[in-house]
């Protein structure tokens, strides 16, 4: 329940740089709506760049996970098209990248609520 707090994203927030970013694991949303959202409001609530992106994780049954960036100043949904990528990745690429954020109506919804 620490993790998920607002006072530990504020915590967080005061020991990064003014260019720092944090992610943190906030659940599956189809079966943890209510931590999936608590966790995206605590980290909207603190950052100016909140966004929300999904992966999969096979250990979990759940379908997509999610994650959410809070950040000071870079959104970590866009890609800074000058960056090098590294070589050698058997999966991440730029594409797999902007996927990630790109979420399903129902996940958009929980958003906003």
């Amino acid at each position: 329940v620490g993790l998920y707090s607002l006072d530990f994203y504020q915590n967080i927030s005061r020991i990064l740089a003014e260019d720092g970013m944090m992610i943190a694991q906030s659940e599956s949303p189809l079966f943890y709506q209510d931590i999936f959202q608590s966790i995206y409001r605590n980290i909207r609530a603190v950052y100016p760049i909140a966004r929300v992106y999904l992966g999969s994780v096979p250990t979990y049954v759940a379908g997509p996970w999610s994650f959410t960036a809070g950040s000071k100043k870079y959104d970590p949904s866009k890609i800074i098209d000058d960056s090098t990528m590294i070589s050698g990745l058997q999966y991440y690429n730029r594409e797999i990248h902007r996927a990630a954020f790109c979420l399903p109506p129902y996940i958009e919804q929980l958003l906003r609520k």
